[in-house]
């Protein structure tokens, strides 16, 4: 009613969390302060009469906040961030125990919204950098309420990453954290992971459009003995009362000829142990994908095949797996799971038997034709860039596919414009020419027919 408020925070009792009747109020302008205390003071607040006064008058060292475990939702200048704290350290500890080396103007504990429990981590403001500076030097690492924190500048990148996107470039030494509960943010995973070792940089990712926690992230060390700790004794953890997955992130860089994103990363012959999925969401991302693969076992490689000039998704991708068993894991528990809100197919990538030895990766040379005659239909108009992968994926939308192929020339390995797709059954065949005549793949009108090979050729006669 009097003006801006940026922050709010009500005083609680330590051991039962209940209010202990007062709190304070930070506004935006001194002048909106000023007309909270002229017209509110003496006002009636939840059937109670409320006394209203300037919090830390001139020359007591500005407001202090830190009342009930809140904190400015703006940045303050000269802040640390403080973690590992130990469930028990208050505020009041957490303040004395920051003056030894100067005039702290703020502190805080953060916690939980639900159960009002610290979080483990902490701000505190000085009066001046020197002091800031000086906090960083002497104290991090120092032990408090049993415990030794981590003590660094505030936001040193410039302030938080809105969105919580990731890191614009791969950074060394970086674990990819899943399952992360919804309500952990990136102060929180910087606190948990501090306690393997000094944190670079942190992000939870989000959903574009509700800004969402997709459940998860990665975490920057300063050196690979940091990073190699926290996948010592980090995976398997609890945060937040989910157990979290970390593992060591490979940005595409490191994951062989995987120069264009658009293209299937690594060497042109199959990875072993992988599942090629397809009916994935336009939205869905390579970290979504190795996600959700990642509750069946340890992911290797995954990727999402875009296009070339737009970078948009082309709805399938394949994903690695360390084992075997692992990958037939996936495929009893995950074919026909949701992710993005899709329903995905999954499946062996190029399982043994479905093409001949004699078949290149980039289906020049067709399988061979006793193979292809039986529930197999023949398609044409195809768009040159059309891989034998977006084919298959385009035709299970109408059953089972055994084989796919396009046709490729001999001399320069581009597509020919046709080829051929076989089903288990008849009626899957059949569902494919009534309902993908005519339908739209890779932005070309396709035409779908029953394939007829032609008659072999009568011997000639001995003359």
């Amino acid at each position: 009613q009097a003006g801006e408020v940026v922050w709010a925070r009500v005083a609680l009792d330590r051991e039962t969390r209940l209010s202990r009747g007062f709190g304070k109020v930070f506004f935006a302008a001194p002048e909106q302060a000023s007309a909270a205390i002229e017209q509110l003071n003496g006002s009636d607040l939840g059937g109670s009469s409320i006394t209203v006064r300037q919090d830390s008058p001139p020359g007591e060292g500005g407001a202090r906040g830190g009342v009930g475990g809140g904190g400015p939702r703006g940045q303050r200048p000269n802040t640390v961030f403080v973690a590992s704290l130990a469930p028990w350290t208050s505020e009041d500890e957490l303040r004395a125990h920051f003056e030894q080396v100067g005039e702290v103007v703020d502190s805080f504990v953060a916690l939980d919204r639900a159960t009002r429990q610290s979080r483990g981590f902490g701000k505190v403001s000085f009066a001046l950098p020197e002091q800031m500076q000086a906090a960083m030097e002497t104290l991090n690492c120092s032990e408090l309420g049993g415990r030794s924190i981590a003590v660094r500048e505030n936001n040193p990148e410039g302030g938080p990453r809105v969105g919580g996107g990731a890191p614009r470039g791969p950074k060394p030494n970086t674990v990819f954290v899943a399952g992360l509960p919804p309500s952990v943010g990136e102060e929180e995973m910087r606190a948990f992971f501090s306690q393997a070792g000094d944190v670079v940089d942190v992000y939870v990712a989000l959903e574009r459009e509700t800004r969402r926690p997709r459940g998860f992230g990665k975490v920057s060390f300063a050196s690979q003995e940091h990073m190699q700790e926290a996948l010592d004794k980090l995976n398997g953890a609890e945060l937040g009362g989910q157990q979290l997955t970390v593992r060591e992130d490979n940005p595409p860089a490191s994951r062989g000829e995987a120069g264009d994103v658009g293209q299937p990363r690594g060497p042109k012959e199959p990875r072993p142990n992988s599942v090629f999925v397809s009916g994935l969401a336009p939205s869905t991302t390579e970290e979504e994908l190795r996600e959700h693969f990642g509750q069946v076992g340890e992911v290797l490689d995954a990727y999402v095949a875009v296009e070339r000039e737009t970078r948009k998704s082309r709805g399938f991708g394949k994903v690695s797996f360390a084992s075997w068993e692992q990958l037939q894991v996936a495929l009893e528990t995950l074919n026909g799971s949701e992710l993005g809100g899709r329903e995905i197919s999954v499946r062996e990538d190029h399982p043994p038997g479905h093409r001949s030895s004699g078949q290149g990766e980039a289906g020049g040379g067709g399988a061979p034709r006793e193979q292809q005659r039986q529930n197999s239909i023949f398609v044409a108009g195809l768009s040159w860039s059309t891989s034998e992968e977006e084919l298959r994926s385009h035709f299970e939308q109408a059953g089972e596919v055994v084989h796919a192929y396009v046709a490729v020339d001999r001399e320069t390995r581009k597509s020919r414009g046709f080829g051929k797709v076989s089903f288990v059954t008849a009626e899957q065949m059949q569902t494919a020419l009534e309902t993908l005549h005519g339908s739209d793949l890779g932005g070309r009108e396709i035409t779908v027919r029953a394939d007829n090979p032609p008659p072999p050729r009568p011997k000639p006669k001995p003359a």
